[in-house]
């Protein structure tokens, strides 16, 4: 939908809402939600349009107006036209402060709506005046989940334009509001998470533990001490701890936080390196150099294999394009790392499968045997471990 398209509607003449018609656009508002279900945002905005001049043909009263006009502005914000939607919501502003005055909750609703879509532009600026108003308005009557959403809001903006003093403000306005709600739930974590990170990058220690903690017993009551969402909350409560120095403590947030990662992604999951590579700092921190010398092993091994595996990946799509010259040097450097990271040779079966049968067919048949002996005895090791017969060694092609 094009911003001229929606500029011209908005330039409607409003003569016409008090008179009455039969409304004869139920078919495109109709057409209209079934795009918008459909996920066909641009049609559902064509259709909206269609049903909004047969509207305005008809003389329609601006409160029958509306429907069409809020159905129209969410399928321009969704379909990414910021801007259009914002004209037809600063319509809509108009016709409810018309029908309910400056002051109603009605207004504050629309007035938060502009607001969102200003800040999508990057227009914070026009966003913080915008909720400045919704805000003043909200605050005239008892705390509400409204009233939260927007204070949050401000704090988020502020804190994108850099006011982070006015961002603590408004985050600490947001987490009174949520606190007087008796249902809020896990939404004050919308205010506490970027409060409790502003503090951190302050490096106000014991105030962001003050709300790392908070947040943390909110998330382990709503979703247990073991959940994957608490990884971020660990990691940031953890790194606190250290930089107050209480080692103690921040030493069970770090381990607490190794562990569920390795029950969520696995002994080898990338992340747990950056996690070790947190503890490495940690005991050095100390000069527990006993402690940070198995940590930093076992990050290295991780990082070591998923390069392998990133390696023989490539070297299979060069193998792929039938360049065996490029994919031959690969996997020589391949084989070179992991034997100099001492990684077993059975954790890196495929590569010298792979790399046997490539030498093989270039006739290089004494590093092919080599190559071939190695595999063997990997193949071994394996099927000892398992307790299982072992496998023929790979053919020679």
């Amino acid at each position: 939908m094009k911003t001229s398209t929606v500029m011209l509607l908005i330039g409607l003449s409003c003569e016409a809402y008090g008179q009455t018609a039969v409304a004869p656009w139920g078919p495109e508002m109709n057409a209209g939600k079934a795009a918008f279900s459909a996920g066909k945002y641009p049609e559902a905005a064509e259709r909206y349009l269609d049903a909004l001049i047969k509207a305005e043909a008809a003389g329609t009263p601006a409160g029958d107006i509306l429907p069409i006009l809020r159905a129209f502005a969410a399928a321009l914000r969704t379909n990414g036209d910021a801007a259009g939607a914002q004209q037809v919501l600063e319509r809509i502003l108009v016709i409810v402060k018309e029908a309910h005055g400056e002051t109603n909750p009605e207004t504050a609703a629309v007035l938060s709506e502009i607001a969102v879509v200003q800040r999508s532009q990057d227009l914070r600026q026009e966003a913080i005046e915008t909720l400045k108003k919704a805000i003043a308005i909200r605050g005239r009557s008892p705390a509400s989940e409204a009233l939260a959403r927007d204070t949050t809001l401000a704090g988020a903006v502020y804190h994108e334009m850099g006011e982070d003093g006015l961002a603590v403000a408004y985050f600490q306005m947001a987490l009174t509001v949520w606190g007087m709600l008796p249902d809020s739930g896990l939404n004050v974590l919308t205010a506490l998470d970027p409060l409790a990170a502003i503090c951190r990058d302050r490096n106000d220690y014991a105030r962001a533990e003050e709300l790392y903690t908070w947040a943390l017993r909110l998330r382990e009551a709503a979703l247990g001490p073991e959940d994957a969402e608490l990884i971020s909350t660990i990691d940031s409560l953890a790194y606190v701890l250290f930089g107050a120095k209480k080692y103690d403590e921040a030493e069970v947030m770090y381990k607490r936080l190794l562990s569920i990662w390795e029950r969520v992604g696995g002994p080898e999951h990338p992340m747990l390196s950056l996690t070790l590579d947190k503890m490495t700092e940690f005991y050095m921190e100390q000069k527990r150099y006993e402690e940070a010398a198995p940590v930093t092993q076992r990050a290295q091994a991780i990082r070591v294999k998923a390069m392998l595996q990133t390696l023989h990946r490539s070297g299979r799509v060069l193998v792929g394009e039938k360049k065996i010259e490029e994919a031959l040097d690969l996997y020589e450097r391949t084989v070179r790392i992991a034997t100099d990271a001492r990684v077993p040779d059975e954790e890196i079966a495929g590569v010298l499968t792979t790399y046997a049968i490539l030498l093989r067919q270039q006739q290089r048949e004494k590093d092919a045997a080599i190559i071939g002996r190695r595999l063997k005895a990997a193949m071994e090791k394996t099927t000892a471990k398992e307790g299982k017969r072992a496998q023929p060694p790979a053919p020679r092609q």
